[in-house]
């Protein structure tokens, strides 16, 4: 959850200031680095960060979980692709609301550029972030078997492949009902939120 969180916190703002400053060097850095971190593989960036932060700089201990340096490697290697997606998409979204017919007649009435992207812009390209947000928490548990395999952390894949081994079959399917639930759960909360986003919206 630390790595779903931080997607949000550094994909929306990214693109956000890729729309406003469109065509230019941030644009053009931020696209790129969303590119990097759609096309890289997270085991492959997993391996990379442990090599370099570990082996090399021994700054971050590339296993454990009683710490929070622990988490830091980790929730970098699980957010990294999330944080790309939310930017990119984010971009996609903005510059679709800043080209329609209420964002110009605001800039015509001389508001700010700012204030025209924060509070008029911004919440409506939120509705499609919105709509990955429950996507992605499934995509983001399947992910964690792979991280915590590499980073030996004692955590869902352990419980889950080692009652499998093990013949536990209630434990493994207890778990796998959790996992389901919450997955549910998410794009629930996700349907509640479109209602805030966009008061248009009501439901029956």
């Amino acid at each position: 959850f630390t790595a779903f969180a931080l997607s949000y916190l550094i994909g929306i703002p990214l693109g956000v200031l890729a729309a406003a400053k469109r065509n230019t060097p941030i644009d053009q850095a931020a696209t790129a680095l969303g590119i990097l971190g759609m096309g890289m593989p997270n085991f492959w960036l997993a391996l990379l960060l442990v090599f370099l932060f570990s082996g090399k700089l021994h700054w971050l201990p590339s296993s454990g979980c009683c710490q929070p340096k622990h988490l830091v490697l980790p929730a970098i290697v699980l957010a990294a692709e999330g944080t790309a997606v939310t930017m990119r998409m984010m971009r996609s979204a903005m510059l679709e609301q800043l080209g329609q017919d209420y964002v110009r007649t605001h800039r015509a009435k001389g508001l700010r550029e700012w204030t025209v992207v924060g509070a008029r812009a911004f919440r409506n390209a939120l509705i499609p972030i919105v709509s990955l947000s429950g996507l992605r928490l499934g995509w983001l548990i399947g992910y964690t078997l792979i991280v915590e395999t590499i980073f030996a952390w004692p955590g869902v894949r352990y419980l889950l492949v080692d009652s499998v081994l093990r013949r536990d079959y209630p434990v493994a399917q207890f778990f796998s009902l959790l996992l389901v639930a919450v997955v549910v759960f998410a794009n629930l909360l996700a349907d509640i939120a479109y209602g805030w986003v966009d008061p248009r919206i009501r439901y029956a």
